[in-house]
């Protein structure tokens, strides 16, 4: 690409090609309220910064007869309402150039609070009816992510260039990295569209393109103002910095890229999610009462609660939650289940974990439970009687509610356990292996709830994994702290109940003395000299 690629002569020589294929220009917001036209060109420009080069464009194009729509962001170097009127009096288009979601750091509410308060400023200055996200690419934050929990058009909004146009049937073109669509410098300027775009190495290719008819007949191309000048020292200069800023851009933030189809579909669910038959007038209302962030109520199972209050049984509500909160995923999740929730799905975008979540209780109090080291589980004893068993915490507060969502996400690997347990601390594996969380069942043991030797006190989720034969067999004794699993080294869950029925046979052919003797030999052997050790 050479360095006079941007410059304004090629500017006018583009649009002027364009108006003699006979392509008509109109405003996004014009786009928005339905262009009937075969051929016509959305001319996008994204102002973050040098307003005084957006304007020497606009009047380029007002001496051509043609308009387009400016978005300007609300940092200095761009929001100069003296360019932003003028701009407007020749007739274009002025929008929001947004960027609260990335300036708050994820904070939805600071974000949406801002957003008013910027739009609003700049709606003292002229009327603005559709906003651009500014893709902000060394922050991680989607700006986007706004417009899955809130809608634009609460605040008078009719289109949003990324997630309004219908990308199959209209192109998208742009100079973001000073490159005509080339995505490798782009982390977040892309669309979700199938129009097949080609590629341009240059402005005169793509004016070619134009006046030999292969270029799209419907398309928005965008183009930073900043970047075109009729200065060749500053078109050297801008290319130099714009160089140097791409290469930064792909080695150390191409990871931020965020995936166009991943935002519509996330957002498509959303909204499935949510509504209702009976939808109230005012969406707003309805967001409100079913959608909570826990970030904010850390220690604190009230919200919940009170959602839970307003829904009414079967009731669909979205919980969220950043991924660099204190809060685990474990006790993130675990926290709904305790708090009458059932857990659908669970999405991570941007940041964030999305708990799709249905009522199946009524819950009218939740205390907080015990963050302590020491923690008692409820477990199947002899005769079916439940008693608590007690352990030290290996696993995040509220991990124990988890049962029913892993029996239905997560599978269960060799050895009886969940593959990719995230419940489990880092530390809690290491305690683990060295066995020193089930130091505490002696408590049961002198309790007389458990033994030494015996089959696993287990949960009520996992015992209703177990076939029903071994479920009515396996009540009939207390459950041990050195299970027969130690002694076998079963893998599958089939495999685990066999070596719990060769126990239990092996009890009834030579007593329940002889048999725990035998294998307590065999455990000790298998845990000193195999290394067996729990998960």
């Amino acid at each position: 690409m050479k360095i006079s690629d941007f410059s304004l002569d090629n500017y006018r020589n583009l649009i002027t090609a364009l108006l003699s294929e006979g392509y008509n220009f109109v405003t996004f917001n014009e786009y928005c309220r339905g262009v009937d036209d075969d051929y016509f060109v959305v001319l996008r420009h994204d102002v973050d910064k040098l307003p005084q080069n957006a304007l020497r464009m606009a009047r380029i194009e007002h001496d051509l007869g043609v308009k387009s729509t400016y978005y300007f962001r609300k940092i200095n170097g761009s929001f100069e309402s003296q360019f932003i009127r003028e701009i407007a009096a020749l007739g274009h288009e002025i929008g929001y150039h947004y960027e609260d979601f990335s300036a708050a750091n994820g904070d939805v509410n600071k974000a949406i609070c801002n957003f008013k308060s910027n739009l609003s400023q700049l709606r003292e200055l002229v009327p603005v009816s559709t906003i651009a996200m500014h893709g902000a690419p060394i922050c991680k934050y989607d700006n986007r992510f706004l417009w899955l929990l809130y809608d634009f058009e609460w605040f008078n909004i009719i289109g949003e260039p990324y997630i309004t146009p219908d990308f199959t049937s209209v192109a998208y073109l742009s100079d973001t990295g000073g490159h005509w669509n080339n995505t490798k410098f782009s982390v977040r300027d892309k669309t979700d569209g199938e129009v097949n775009m080609p590629s341009f190495n240059s402005t005169c290719e793509l004016i070619e393109a134009v006046k030999n008819g292969s270029f799209p007949q419907k398309i928005i191309l965008l183009s930073h103002p900043q970047r075109w000048s009729g200065s060749a020292a500053f078109l050297l200069f801008s290319s130099v910095a714009q160089w140097m800023k791409n290469y930064v851009k792909y080695l150390f933030f191409n990871e931020k890229s965020v995936n166009s189809s991943s935002f519509h579909s996330l957002k498509k669910k959303i909204n499935n999610w949510l509504t209702t038959d009976a939808m109230p007038t005012d969406k707003r209302s309805l967001y409100a009462d079913k959608i909570l962030f826990m970030d904010a109520c850390e220690n604190d199972n009230r919200p919940v609660v009170n959602i839970n209050n307003r829904l009414k049984i079967a009731d669909k509500a979205l919980f969220l939650k950043s991924v660099k909160s204190k809060m685990s995923k474990a006790e993130f999740l675990g926290r709904l289940y305790y708090c009458g929730f059932d857990v659908d799905s669970v999405e991570c975008y941007n940041g964030f974990l999305f708990a799709f979540a249905t009522k199946i209780n009524d819950v009218s109090d939740a205390p907080e439970i015990h963050y302590g080291l020491l923690i008692k589980l409820p477990r199947i004893g002899l005769n079916g009687k439940w008693f608590y068993v007690y352990k030290i915490r290996t696993m995040y507060p509220y991990s124990e509610y988890l049962q029913d969502y892993l029996s239905k996400n997560v599978t269960i690997k060799a050895g009886g356990k969940y593959a990719d347990d995230f419940r489990i601390t880092k530390m809690g594996k290491w305690l683990r292996r060295i066995w020193i969380d089930e130091v505490p069942n002696i408590i049961n043991i002198f309790r007389g709830d458990m033994k030494l030797v015996g089959v696993r006190p287990l949960s009520k989720t996992y015992y209703n994994l177990y076939d029903e034969d071994l479920k009515i067999e396996r009540l009939k004794y207390k459950p041990g702290l050195l299970p027969p699993f130690y002694a076998d080294n079963p893998i599958t869950l089939d495999d685990i109940q066999n070596s719990e029925r060769k126990y239990l046979r092996s009890v009834m052919e030579k007593g329940l003395k002889n048999t725990d003797r035998e294998y307590l030999k065999k455990i000790i052997y298998n845990i000193i000299f195999k290394h067996r050790r729990s998960e």
